[in-house]
């Protein structure tokens, strides 16, 4: 019999902002958020837990942070600290184990089954590194430690912040099975709204479905479904992630008609993917491409290719396609940034 994986999953606590509350301690009692000016439709890249008191979220826009919370701070994002410190994090990480996946800049994977510290006691492995973590940086971390990789995902987001929270191996179901659909990975809106209306709202309840019965409903991710209702996720650690692209959009709650009413809605995300951008330190921009969808759901877009994040080259695209197909109004506005991996380059040898 295989012994079982031992995971953990640290998610940072409110990063961004933690970084902004420890180098301004003025910032520490009041609701503040990362983001751009509300005047430049920017958009809300994180805040701290103040302000989500409020409703404030992330990928809010400004405008209506500001609305739900009139006394929010709003603070310009500081790109390269947040990426020194990242750094700083995943090299304790390694300090442990070889086996990392980051996920974003503020959370990671760890496989901890080999690592002799501590006993090889997760438990005790993961408050160890967030114990270091914040020695080290003045940040805390929350962790999740479990055998299956989603169920220690689930478990760093309960006893935040600053917490951990493990599920052995013989506990996975009991403790998946109040929890709403909605825990698990991949299930959205859609797809919860869709279970709700089979009557499915727990995960327990999941389990009531067939494997036939999921696979017919959603095709290969009812596999997934079916796998992980039972607490089963026979995923490693993608120790190198590559995403080809990252967008964002919006849809608008009344149509609009004019490219005046559309420039800043496109600045404010292409700022907002700025921010995202940075936690992806090993990839680099290949291209833009905005879209829009018109009053009767046509999409339409154009891109370019380009290694800079120009907001004229968003002007120049979005002008194109509203010369060509903004007849009927629009409704949804998007941008989308097209990535490869940076080039690594070696030194050479001008003696061999």
């Amino acid at each position: 019999m295989s012994k079982h994986r031992k995971f953990i999953h640290i998610d940072m606590d409110c990063y961004f902002a933690a970084i902004e509350m420890r180098d301004n301690p003025s910032l520490r009692d009041v609701p503040m958020a990362i983001g751009g000016a509300k005047e430049r439709r920017g958009v809300i890249a994180t805040c701290n837990y103040l302000a989500r008191e409020y409703g404030v979220k992330s990928a809010m826009s400004t405008a209506m942070a500001l609305k739900l919370c009139p006394q929010l701070v709003l603070v310009p994002g500081r790109m390269q600290v947040y990426k020194d410190t990242a750094e700083i994090i995943r090299n304790i990480f390694y300090q442990y184990t070889d086996l990392v996946e980051p996920v974003s800049i503020d959370e990671a994977y760890l496989d901890v089954t080999d690592c002799a510290l501590f006993n090889n006691c997760a438990s005790d492995i993961a408050r160890a590194i967030r114990e270091q973590i914040y020695q080290t940086t003045a940040l805390t971390a929350s962790a999740g430690i479990s055998s299956v990789k989603f169920v220690a995902k689930i478990g760093s987001d309960l006893n935040k912040p600053n917490g951990q929270f493990m599920v052995t191996p013989n506990n996975i179901e009991k403790f998946l099975s109040p929890l709403a659909v909605s825990a698990i990975p991949g299930v959205g809106k859609v797809m919860t709204a869709k279970l709700q209306g089979l009557g499915i709202e727990t995960i327990a309840q999941l389990r009531l479905l067939t494997r036939e019965q999921l696979i017919d409903l959603y095709g290969k991710f009812g596999q997934v479904l079916y796998q992980r209702a039972r607490g089963i996720d026979p995923r490693v650690l993608q120790l190198s992630r590559l995403p080809k692209s990252m967008a964002k959009e919006t849809t608008l709650s009344e149509d609009i008609h004019t490219i005046e009413q559309a420039e800043p809605i496109c600045l404010g995300l292409l700022e907002y993917l700025k921010l995202k951008l940075i936690q992806l330190p090993d990839m680099q921009l290949e291209g833009i491409r905005v879209k829009i969808k018109d009053a009767s759901f046509k999409v339409f877009s154009k891109e370019c290719k380009t290694s800079f994040l120009a907001a004229d080259m968003v002007r120049g695209l979005l002008q194109q396609l509203w010369q060509q197909n903004s007849q009927k109004g629009v409704r949804l506005v998007g941008v989308c940034l097209r990535l490869q991996p940076k080039p690594t380059y070696s030194q050479l040898n001008l003696f061999d």
